[in-house]
């Protein structure tokens, strides 16, 4: 499997990236382990109700319609899940993450293909907070590269 973390790592020598939130990452973690660690996403401890409420205010959310997030709770500071993970739900996660950062002030980084509006809305919301954002468009040099499926890119395929 390739290492989803390197080329942050490479990155983070250079600039301060801060926390970073991968829902690729995300997915991949809580499927082998079946928890998350989430002071690997948090400079301070998450608790289960803050996790109950961010879901209570995007329950109207279409993009949240096809996970079912009831299979996943925070406990002792571990986001744990009794299922498998999908792209749905681990990007429902990275949003949790994303906004917790950003009430508490602390840098991050985070990487998406812009495949929603709210990824906007989210940068101008880091904007009013004060927050500097930085958008980098990363291309490849062959258009191949792009085609292949993101299951099998994910396999290390």
């Amino acid at each position: 499997m390739l290492d989803q973390m390197a080329p942050a790592k490479e990155i983070s020598r250079t600039f301060n990236i801060g926390y970073f939130i991968n829902a690729d990452r995300i997915e991949a973690s809580l499927n082998l382990r079946k928890y998350l660690d989430c002071s690997d996403f948090s400079p301070r401890p998450i608790f289960d109700e803050e996790w109950v409420i961010f879901l209570s205010k995007y329950k109207k959310d279409s993009r949240f319609a096809d996970g079912d997030l009831r299979s996943i709770e925070v406990k002792e500071n571990r986001l744990v899940c009794s299922q498998t993970v999908n792209s749905y739900q681990a990007a429902v996660i990275a949003e949790f993450f994303r906004e917790n950062l950003l009430l508490v002030n602390q840098t991050f980084s985070f990487e998406t293909v812009m495949s929603h509006e709210s990824k906007v809305n989210f940068l101008r919301k880091a904007k009013q907070h004060g927050f500097a954002t930085y958008l980098y468009f990363i291309c490849t040099r062959d258009p191949w590269i792009n085609a292949i499926p993101r299951p099998k890119a994910k396999a290390g395929v």
